[in-house]
């Protein structure tokens, strides 16, 4: 539907307005009023206003009304009629950034009034999607916000959840409830101040009994959310009745939260003037999907460190050292265990291996000046202990230098040992950063006094480093409309790789996103020159479906047979990249999944029509 409200004391449009709006298009529902002050009496109302028309008569002037209007700062879209096209008002008129003028010069009011019924639904539908992209940025800066919250007592989480809640959906009232399935049991979390101001019930119950529970367990019970346009009238089968001084209903939206595939929550707003819409779901279900991942952070902070201080926390622990070298100054970082090993005192800081000397640092500063290649290992004495020193270049955009690993293999049995101890702290990470330095513990406990397999444990090193590189470069607080061959050709030309022809079949095409989008096409290139053989070319096409632009990326490249049976199609997806570009996909409001092929990946991301624009 979409409401106008026409400023006029014109006779004709106060007695043909309505008629010939509905005759053109039954969607609009028009009411004329002649004063900003009416109007205003209209807004404080709740009445429903989607568009303001302002008609210029003999004694309505433009002028005025727009000083009137400023007055109460409405954020509507505007549009002016008059009955002469004159410059000078048309000049005013884009002073005071109203959307379209409409002159009704010589014609009759048939054809006049079905230009105005265009410029109404313009408006109003490009207001509303403007209005969404405001929303959406204010969504994921609460999203920010809500993640810097996770040392803040969860109470005040959640009601900062629950506020944004209300204000993304313009909502009056709102509630947040915990679920337990196994205990059969609802727990209210939180209750909007508003709707703790209006409630008058009398002993107010915090626990309630699922099957008990009525509509407000509605979405546990049916895993969807639930939505009510007229809560008095509404005929729900779950519906059981309030008590007695409950707040007053008009408009519900109950959302189901899962975390995991199970519901652990559920969090309602109500008393929007208008229906909820399925934006207003997503918005409540990302918010609040934050909000408890952050319980859980908090619930088990004192048994689980971040995933990044476990994983420096086990280097540390380990029995190998790990250091790092700048290709220019031969500055160093290393964890506790190289540092003993070079006889320097442990620091996070960076060490000048050039100011410090010994048998070992002599032979890493001569390896890396004259650096041609892996190696096999080389054996030092340290003490009592034997160790096996590697070098490798960091080929990764970012990592200048080279990685010096130390392997104790004075007794491989008693090394062996070690790893097995470190492996229960490594059960603690979770995520795929944790499962890819499993896998690099399962290969150290397979290796024999030679080391044979380090070029392995050094790619997998490496690639959790630019796994956990590229996530602090990613954040969606920055939206803007975007060209989006310059954000493929941006993420493909910041990989560092083979060459490769690339080639993008689109152009004219503008997407709503943040500058972590590029990231995605950085991905997909490290994903296919990483994991195909004979690799020479890129595409990238689209197409519409439904509405939706669909984007297609793929290669021409092979897969080794060890990562998957080509025969039938099936296909190995590196986690890493293909996570990280699913997680920033989502966050811009978009999807990718991947399609089967014999031969190469196939990526296709689906972006919906509010994201998009062709040709503008």
């Amino acid at each position: 539907m979409y409401y106008a409200a026409i400023i006029s004391d014109a006779k004709i449009t106060i007695n043909l307005t309505e008629k010939f709006l509905s005759h053109f298009n039954k969607e609009i529902k028009s009411v004329v009023v002649g004063s900003v002050d009416r109007l205003m009496k209209l807004i404080n109302s709740e009445e429903l206003i989607d568009v303001i028309i302002v008609e210029q008569t003999e004694t309505l002037r433009f002028d005025d009304i727009m000083k009137d209007l400023n007055r109460f700062n409405i954020d509507l879209p505007l549009i002016l009629m008059s009955k002469e096209c004159d410059p000078a008002l048309m000049s005013s008129a884009v002073n005071e950034h109203v959307d379209n003028y409409l002159s009704i010069e010589g014609k009759e009011p048939a054809v006049y009034y079905e230009e105005l019924v265009r410029l109404i639904t313009f408006a109003v539908e490009r207001y509303r999607i403007e209005r969404q992209h405001y929303l959406d940025t204010k969504r994921y800066s609460a999203l920010v916000e809500l993640a810097k919250q996770d040392q803040y007592d969860f109470q005040a989480i959640i009601n900062y959840a629950l506020e944004k809640a209300m204000y993304l959906t313009d909502s009056k009232i709102g509630y947040v409830a915990f679920v337990n399935i196994p205990e059969n049991k609802l727990t209210m979390l939180a209750w909007s101040q508003s709707a703790m101001n209006e409630c008058h019930v009398t002993n107010k119950q915090m626990d309630f009994k699922l099957d008990e529970a009525g509509l407000w367990a509605a979405p546990v019970r049916t895993g969807k959310t639930v939505f009510i346009d007229d809560y008095n009238t509404s005929g729900h089968a779950m519906k059981h009745g309030a008590p007695v001084g409950h707040v007053e209903m008009k408009t519900l939206m109950m959302v189901p939260i899962h975390q995991e595939g199970e519901i652990i929550g559920t969090v309602g707003v109500g008393n929007k003037a208008r229906e909820y819409t399925t934006s207003d779901e997503y918005n409540v279900q990302q918010l609040f999907q934050e909000a408890f991942k952050i319980q859980q952070s908090v619930i088990t902070k004192n048994r689980y460190e971040s995933e990044l201080a476990i994983y420096r926390k086990v280097l540390d622990r380990s029995p190998f050292g790990v250091m790092y070298v700048t290709r220019k100054g031969f500055k160093a970082i290393c964890n506790n265990n190289a540092a003993t090993i070079l006889g320097l005192e442990a620091t996070t800081e960076m060490i000048d291996l050039s100011k410090h000397s010994g048998e070992i640092i002599d032979y890493i500063v001569a390896r890396i000046a004259n650096y041609t290649g892996m190696e096999d290992s080389v054996l030092f004495d340290v003490g009592n202990s034997k160790w096996s020193i590697n070098i490798y270049k960091f080929n990764e955009e970012g990592l200048d230098g080279y990685g010096v690993i130390f392997t104790e293999v004075t007794n491989v049995l008693e090394y062996k040992s070690k790893i097995s101890s470190d492996e229960a702290t490594l059960r603690l990470m979770q995520g795929l950063v944790g499962n890819e330095l499993m896998s690099v513990v399962a290969i150290l406990k397979t290796m024999d006094d030679s080391g044979e397999k380090l070029s392995i444990i050094k790619y997998k090193l490496d690639d959790i480093a630019r796994f956990l590189k590229s996530v602090t470069m990613v954040n969606f607080s920055n939206l803007a409309w975007v060209d989006l061959e310059e954000v493929i050709s941006k993420g493909f030309d910041e990989f560092i790789g083979p060459s490769l022809n690339i080639n993008i079949k689109l152009s004219g095409i503008k997407v709503f996103a943040s500058d972590s989008l590029s990231r995605v096409f950085y991905e997909y290139r490290h994903l296919v020159s990483n994991r195909c053989i004979n690799i020479s070319s890129i595409e990238v096409r689209f197409s519409v479906e439904r509405g939706n632009l669909k984007l297609h990326l793929s290669d021409d490249g092979v897969h080794p047979l060890s990562y998957g049976n080509n025969q039938s199609g099936m296909f190995y997806l590196d986690p890493l990249p293909t996570v990280l570009m699913t997680q920033i996909c989502k966050g811009n409001g978009m999807e990718v999944k991947w399609l089967p092929k014999m031969n190469g990946y196939v990526a296709e991301i689906t972006i919906p029509p509010e994201r998009y624009k062709i040709g503008s």
